[in-house]
């Protein structure tokens, strides 16, 4: 029995050995994706590092996508990386309004129709034409739906105010019609933008009022009056029972470089009808526009154990040459 019991023990070392030096080559292959190291992502992998690993709760693919490193992803994808990862690197690409990266991904890993239209949605939500026709050209639908808001890439487009990838949206067949959980439309949101581009082409005979201001005139207003607010894409919201965890990429798509980034979030209940919390986080990030950072925030509330729903704001502090106000109630 006492030999037994010595052998045990020395399984049990080896094991939590291994256990250690497997960790210990996860964090070198996510180290060396961070500082876009191909020599030393080869070698981790080489090593037997898991390509899905994340360190700080910023994966492999994250670093890869930031540095759009092409031969970074694919050593990642040949090494295994898992088919939800891919997808979520094409979703992330689509996000930063890469259409190279994302032309490359569904080359080199084809994907479903259905992946491609969750795709879309988020690149409606950046500058790049290019990408939404990428994905389009790949059979992604335009009028793709978005659960819980049920936002169209149409919306999302007008909502951003990119009239170029509206318009591509648009030649592929985009509905102008469909309507939002909140019954705006793509129209409504051009409206209520001020857009008088989009205005126009999603309502030709939406001419603006004889006399009215021009368009320069309105994009001038609406700077005045609001700030810009970042693109954000939270694919990751996580509780221990203590902590609201928040993981995601915010973007600079507002066309001045951006300096300090305001974070404000409320915690709504799950019905999204009353406020039960609320909080602010500013960073010293630096964005120039079309830049795109990760987000990592971590909250201690009472309400991280419940059921609940987040509103998650991004705004500059610094616009350009113009230090911004917060919104009124912050």
């Amino acid at each position: 029995m006492k030999i037994v019991g010595a052998i045990s023990l020395v399984m049990v070392t080896v094991m939590a050995s291994g256990c250690a030096a497997r960790r210990e080559v996860d964090r070198n292959l996510a180290e060396a994706a961070r500082r876009n190291d191909i020599a030393g992502v080869k070698t981790a992998l080489e090593q037997g590092a898991n390509p899905d690993t994340s360190v700080d709760s910023l994966s492999t693919t994250s670093h890869a996508l930031n540095h759009k490193n092409q031969e970074m992803m694919a050593l990642l994808i040949d090494a295994g990386l898992s088919s939800t990862a891919i997808e979520g690197s094409l979703a992330t690409a689509a996000f930063q309004g890469d259409a190279a990266m994302v032309r490359w991904l569904m080359q080199k890993r084809p994907m479903s129709a259905a992946v491609y239209s969750a795709a879309l949605i988020n690149a409606a939500a950046s500058p790049s034409p290019a990408t939404a026709k990428a994905l389009l050209e790949a059979g992604a639908d335009p009028n793709a739906v978005r659960r819980p808001d049920g936002a169209t890439p149409l919306i999302v487009a007008a909502r951003e105010g990119y009239t170029a990838t509206a318009a591509a949206l648009l030649a592929a067949g985009a509905e102008v019609d469909r309507r939002e959980v909140s019954s705006r439309s793509a129209l409504d949101w051009a409206v209520a933008r001020k857009q008088d581009d989009l205005i126009a082409l999603l309502s030709p005979d939406h001419a603006p009022p004889a006399g009215g201001p021009t368009l320069a005139e309105l994009k001038q207003e609406q700077r005045e009056a609001r700030s810009c607010p970042l693109s954000l894409m939270i694919p990751d919201i996580a509780t221990d029972g203590r902590h609201v965890k928040i993981r995601g990429t915010v973007a600079n798509r507002c066309g001045e470089p951006v300096e300090g980034i305001r974070y404000l979030v409320r915690i709504l209940d799950a019905a999204n009808t009353r406020e039960l919390d609320r909080f602010r986080r500013e960073t010293d990030d630096s964005l120039d526009p079309g830049e795109s950072t990760a987000l990592r925030i971590d909250y201690a509330t009472m309400y991280a154990s419940g059921h609940f729903r987040l509103d998650v704001q991004a705004l500059p502090i610094k616009l350009g040459a113009k230090m911004m106000d917060e919104p009124p109630g912050w």
